[in-house]
């Protein structure tokens, strides 16, 4: 019984912890992007999977969020993205209450 629990509890972080959503950005497209977190050094970022293959790498500077200097998003997409990824982590601590 224990294996199942282990197997089902893997099963749930597995799918919180990577995720596809779709964003709708300000001229009006959507875009589906896969969303996971992660550790870097000492930092918790979240890692940004477009379907064109690009990846970034966001993090949040206290209620800002940022990107590597090499990475390519616009102002507004990075907010939109922001905005999305604040909804993941108020889910994740409602669920964990």
């Amino acid at each position: 019984m224990l294996i199942y629990v282990k197997r089902a509890i893997l099963k749930i972080l597995k799918r919180l912890l990577s995720m596809k959503y779709k964003i709708k950005l300000a001229d009006g497209t959507a875009q589906l992007v896969h969303i996971t977190s992660g550790y870097f050094k000492a930092w918790h970022v979240w890692n940004v999977k477009f379907d064109d293959g690009k990846v970034v790498m966001l993090f949040k500077l206290g209620s800002e969020w940022m990107q590597r200097n090499e990475d390519f998003l616009e102002e507004h997409v990075l907010k939109t993205l922001g905005r999305c990824i604040d909804k993941i982590i108020f889910r994740r601590e409602l669920n964990t209450i």
